[in-house]
């Protein structure tokens, strides 16, 4: 089958701030569903979450020591110091069988619970002890080494709030006050297709020109960094009818990216297929460097995202536009990553016509600014080697040829970097 012959598309590119305001404007907002503590890790909250109950649940001892009453311990001093007859011992986990009264003390270890008429603890190294006695050299202030009911927080309190990305210390909170399971953002589905006849999976030793498709699995980890469920679509050759059935596949996913094939060239059939599917675009080719040629639209509830096939411009436009979609999706507010302002630490360049967005790795100088320098003088599309190690992207403005050295530039993470968990 030859490629059809082309539609009176729109061509026109659009600035990389509206291309990413009309992806948003499409993002459905996931359901819900329950998962277990231990599995939310990354997971999106779904709504505030507010304690059952005070925390800590009894009043309980933050020391190993001896529950006493204060006004028992009001004039003990070393000159004059005040027995006191052990009746008990409690340890985490019991409950006294008895309560202090004047005159006695019951021992009490760590997150033991503090019998009833007692209201302060003694460390146990400020005491003397003589069988069943103990002798106080000190006054004891009322709440002295007590973990009140509620000092943590207190019933109803608000802990975490909706969209909040739960981490090991939200997970721990939740888990804390007893809770086994809760109610999280779904994951977003997200079907990963490359296509080209040059391409051959890893793995493969190469014959002639073909080419290891690292996009795969470079958007793949994306993917799931960002929070989705990647589901690998393969390979796809330049053939529309391969590529019609490789893409309906897809179709069960939230969002569709592609790498390839959605240029102007002879094989690139990948705009005329979709919208013979019924696709229906919102915008083609965006003002940016890497990336221009970016398709973005929906087969029905399905979106799609039509990346370059080039590596570097494939990842790039993965953390600019789908990082942004996937935060959307799952609930995550601001839905653009925030980034930082820098210095250059070089020269940058820059073009005329589209914004460029250079991959950058970060420094502190002296003053404790950050410095951003080029991982590579060569940032071009086809050098995959200007992405490792880089903890964002320097963004040059368009009609700016050049940001000379010591300018405040914008850098915006790169999802995959060094520094990416401050804003997942």
């Amino acid at each position: 089958m030859g490629k059809a012959a082309p539609r009176p598309y729109n061509t026109a590119m659009i600035p990389y701030t509206e291309a990413l305001e009309r992806i948003l404007a499409e993002a459905p907002r996931l359901p819900g569903e329950r998962v277990r503590v231990e599995q939310a890790l990354g997971r999106v909250l779904l709504s505030t979450f507010c304690a059952p109950h005070p925390m800590p649940r009894f009043a309980n001892s933050a020391m190993d020591g001896y529950a006493v009453r204060s006004g028992d311990l009001a004039s003990a001093s070393r000159e004059h110091p005040i027995r006191l007859r052990v009746v008990e011992t409690v340890h985490a986990g019991q409950e006294a069988g008895r309560m202090v009264e004047s005159g006695t003390t019951i021992g009490v270890m760590t997150g033991g619970c503090i019998p009833p008429g007692a209201d302060a603890v003694v460390v146990k190294e400020a005491v003397a002890r003589d069988g069943e006695w103990i002798e106080a050299r000190a006054p004891a202030r009322a709440g002295q080494h007590v973990r009140p009911v509620g000092g943590d927080f207190p019933a109803g309190a608000s802990l975490l709030f909706s969209g909040t990305r739960l981490g090991s210390a939200e997970i721990g909170l939740l888990a804390y006050v007893g809770l086994e399971e809760v109610e999280v953002v779904e994951r977003p589905r997200v079907a990963i297709l490359s296509t080209g006849d040059e391409l051959i999976p890893p793995g493969r030793p190469p014959h002639g020109v073909e080419v290891h498709d690292s996009n795969a699995a470079t958007l793949s980890s994306m993917a799931l960094l960002a929070g989705g469920d990647p589901v690998r679509l393969g390979l796809c050759r330049d053939n529309p009818e391969e590529l019609t059935a490789r893409l309906a596949r897809g179709l069960s996913c939230h969002l569709i990216v592609t790498t390839g094939g959605a240029s102007v060239g002879e094989r690139d059939y990948q705009r005329e297929v979709l919208h013979e599917m019924g696709f229906q675009e919102i915008f083609y080719r965006v003002a940016i460097k890497p990336g221009k040629p970016v398709l973005f639209g929906r087969c029905g509830e399905t979106l799609v995202l039509a990346l370059p096939g080039n590596p570097v411009s494939a990842a790039v436009c993965f953390s600019l536009f789908a990082w942004p979609l996937l935060r959307a999706m799952r609930r995550r507010f601001p839905s653009v990553p925030a980034g930082w302002r820098a210095v250059a630490g070089q020269d940058l360049p820059g073009a005329e016509d589209r914004e460029s967005f250079l991959r950058v790795h970060l420094r502190q100088d002296e003053s404790l600014r950050l410095v951003a320098q080029l991982t590579s003088l060569d940032q071009g599309s086809g050098i995959f080697g200007s992405m490792t190690g880089a903890v964002g992207l320097a963004r040059v403005r368009a009609g700016v040829r050049r940001v000379p050295e010591g300018d405040t530039i914008e850098v915006l993470p790169l999802l995959g970097g060094p520094m990416q968990e401050a804003v997942l």
